[in-house]
């Protein structure tokens, strides 16, 4: 475990416990982002199936965290420089929920 005291630093020269947030555990912030963000597309997710625009028999949060999975699977894509037609992806993954 990282101790408050340490002084090693990231690759942007920032403080390492200054990338995470302690709470018994360390924790990367991209965790706490990323489990805010489920939280934020499950609610989402619940006004739309309530108003008709999402499939009812679908479970909100498999539907967010799926989102989410695709989302970040787009990201490493990208960064690999590989081609990728979003607008395609885009239409197909609308038409599963």
């Amino acid at each position: 475990m990282l101790d408050r005291a340490d002084d090693r630093r990231s690759s942007t020269g920032e403080p390492i416990e200054a990338l995470f947030e302690l709470r018994g555990t360390l924790v990367d912030p991209r965790v706490t982002a990323g489990r805010a963000a489920i939280t934020s597309l499950v609610a989402a997710i619940e006004r739309d199936q309530s108003a008709g625009r999402v499939r009812r028999e679908l479970d909100p949060d498999t539907v967010a965290q799926q989102m989410v999975v695709t989302v970040l699977g787009m990201l490493a894509v990208t960064e690999l420089d590989l081609p990728i037609e979003i607008d395609r992806i885009e239409q197909a993954l609308l038409g599963l929920i």
